[in-house]
């Protein structure tokens, strides 16, 4: 839990938008717009959260994993801050980024603990 995964970050970010232009465009090339836009904001959708359900479920073994060898681990850079952390004194990209995700999953599938 030290580092980023760049990858399901980029993934992340094309995926749902690419994956929904291309299920709109046919629609779109027939002049139905409404169709199209309905059906590649369903795709997007999607998309986002089989995304978002991987990122937790791999989360959740990370943290089992750590509990399962008895120690407690923190993500670094800090996932978010939580009312008993203090807030960091540099919100930098990355953990605005992470916080926003883990707001993502927390809104998805409730409290992660």
């Amino acid at each position: 839990m030290n580092e980023l995964s760049w990858f399901w970050i980029v993934l992340m970010m094309t995926a749902p938008a690419l994956l929904g232009v291309l299920v709109a465009f046919p629609f779109w090339r027939t002049r139905q717009m409404i169709l199209g836009n309905i059906a590649g904001t369903v795709a997007i959708f999607a998309v986002a959260f089989a995304l978002i359900c991987r990122e937790y479920v791999e989360l959740d073994r990370l943290t089992q994993r750590c509990l399962d060898a008895g120690v407690t681990c923190w993500p670094v850079p800090s996932a978010c801050f939580a009312p008993p952390m203090p807030l960091p004194a540099r919100l930098t990209s990355a953990s605005a980024g992470r916080c926003a995700a883990y707001a993502g999953i927390r809104a998805t599938f409730g409290r992660v603990e």
